[in-house]
C-alpha cells in the first residue's frame, strides 16, 4: 500500500480536506473511485460544524477502484499529522517532529496544505505567520534528497476567500516561502493548486447559506491526490510492464493526465512535470 503524507500548520484544514476528498472521490470521477474508512464528512454536513483541530496523528486507508474493478497496486494510506508539532518547542513535540521526518523518508507522496488566510496575513506583514511557515519549510527541507524522489503537491486551502486575481498573487508567494521545493535546479515534481471545500464558509462553522461541494472537481478537491497518483502510476508503468494490470494502469494514468491538464488550462493551477 502506498503512503501519502498530509502536513500543514494548525488551521490549514488538513482533516477537513481528507474528509472532503474521501467523500467526493467515493462517488468517483471518470470511473476512478476510492473507498475508505474516512467518513467524517457526513458528520460535518449534519452538524454544520468543522471538527476541532487534530490532536493526534491519524491514518486512513483507501482502496482504489477503476470501472468497479479493485486496482490494488494503487491502494494508498493518508497520514494526517497534528499541525502543532511543526512549531512547538516542547520535548514531546520535538520527538514527534523527529519521528515525522523519519516517516517522510518512506513516503510515496507529499501533500502540503497552506491556508489562504495565512498567506494573505503574510502579505500584510504578519511576522508570526511567516515564522510558522518558515518552521514548516525547515521541517520539510530537512528531509533532503527524499524530496527529489516523490511528487509534492501544495494545496492553498480556503481559496474561496479570494478572487482569481488574489489567488494569482499566492503562487509567487508560495514559491518564495518554500525555496527548497521550488529550486529550479532540483527539478522536483511539484504542483500548486487552490482548493475549496465549498462556498460561503467560515473559519468556525458552516451555516444555512454554506454550500459544501459534493463533486470533487468543483473545488479542485481531487487534484492534489490525483497528482500524487499520477506519478505513482508513471513509475509503476515504467518498472512493471509485465503486470497483468498494465492496461488498467495505463488507462488510469491517461485519465488522470487529461484531468490534470484540463484543470491546469482552465483554472489557476501551476503544475511542473506532467
Amino acid at each position: 500500500m502506498k503512503q501519502f503524507d498530509i502536513i500543514g500548520l494548525d488551521g490549514s484544514g488538513k482533516t477537513c480536506y481528507l474528509y472532503a476528498m474521501a467523500e467526493t472521490m467515493r462517488q468517483g470521477l471518470y470511473g476512478l473511485s476510492f473507498h475508505s474508512n474516512c467518513d467524517g464528512w457526513q458528520k460535518i454536513i449534519a452538524e454544520l460544524q468543522w471538527p476541532s483541530g487534530t490532536c493526534k496523528t491519524s491514518f486512513f486507508d483507501f482502496q482504489c477502484f477503476y470501472n468497479s474493478k479493485h486496482i490494488d497496486w494503487l491502494d494508498f494510506s493518508c497520514i494526517d499529522y497534528r499541525g502543532g508539532i511543526i512549531v512547538s518547542y516542547n520535548e514531546v513535540d520535538r520527538l514527534l517532529r523527529s519521528k515525522f521526518r523519519k516517516r517522510i523518508i518512506n513516503t510515496d507522496g507529499l501533500i502540503i496544505l497552506v491556508a489562504a488566510d495565512m498567506l494573505k496575513g503574510i502579505l500584510m506583514g504578519d511576522f508570526e505567520a511567516r515564522d510558522d511557515i518558515d518552521m514548516l519549510n525547515y521541517t520539510i527541507s530537512g528531509v533532503g534528497q527524499k524530496l527529489s524522489q516523490i511528487p509534492i503537491a501544495i494545496a492553498i486551502t480556503k481559496s474561496d476567500y479570494f478572487n482569481n486575481d488574489e489567488n494569482k498573487v499566492m503562487f509567487p508567494l508560495v514559491k518564495q516561502l518554500f525555496p527548497f521545493i521550488f529550486n529550479a535546479a532540483l527539478h522536483l515534481n511539484t504542483l500548486i493548486v487552490p482548493v475549496s471545500l465549498g462556498r460561503n464558509l467560515s473559519n468556525n462553522s458552516c451555516s444555512s447559506e454554506s454550500v459544501l461541494y459534493n463533486n470533487p472537481s468543483d473545488g479542485n478537491i481531487h487534484i492534489p491526490i490525483l497528482f500524487n497518483l499520477y506519478h505513482i502510476l508513471d513509475n509503476l508503468i515504467k518498472t512493471s510492464i509485465s503486470f497483468k494490470d498494465i492496461a488498467d494502469l495505463t488507462s488510469i494514468k491517461s485519465t488522470i493526465k487529461k484531468e490534470l491538464v484540463a484543470f491546469a488550462n482552465n483554472n489557476i493551477i501551476e503544475i511542473n512535470t506532467i
